[in-house]
């Protein structure tokens, strides 16, 4: 009895979910695909830093800036939990490929100031759960994600 109101139950949320349009979760951080949500999270303790790295929606490597004469300046800045103002971007999209490359890149810039304690720290999200994360420190510190 217990077996045949189970199965029943299952089969009906079941079909009010496909009723609905809305289908179990199916995303694999792993291996995400067309339709999952990628985000890159890119932090230094300096608002100006040498480069960021990152694929896009279609799987292409995108380097941002374009011209390697220039640097990247972060506008967003918060207070992290060891009282220091750190300085960040982000970038968020939608996969328009079956097989979405995800991972990337960010350099210091050591002419900074020239004392060398650079920090930057790269994460990478799939549909909101963390798929990596990594930092470094050091006049040419550059984390990969």
């Amino acid at each position: 009895m217990l077996k045949r109101v189970l199965v029943t139950l299952t089969s009906t949320v079941v079909a009010l979910g496909l009723i609905s349009g809305v289908s179990p979760a199916s995303a694999d951080v792993e291996f995400p695909t067309s339709g999952d949500v990628i985000k890159y999270v890119f932090v230094s303790n300096k608002p100006i830093n040498d480069s960021i790295y990152w694929y896009d929606a279609y799987g292409d490597g995108q380097s941002f800036p374009e011209d390697p004469s220039q640097r990247v300046r972060f506008n967003n800045t918060f207070v992290g939990t060891d009282g220091h103002t750190y300085w960040s971007t982000s970038r968020t999209f939608t996969s328009r490929s079956t097989y979405q490359l995800v991972g990337g890149y960010i350099s210091a810039d050591y002419q900074n100031d020239g004392s060398g304690n650079n920090y930057v720290r790269c994460s990478t999200f799939v549909n909101g759960v963390q798929t990596a994360f990594e930092y470094a420190e050091g006049r040419y510190a550059t984390a990969y994600c």
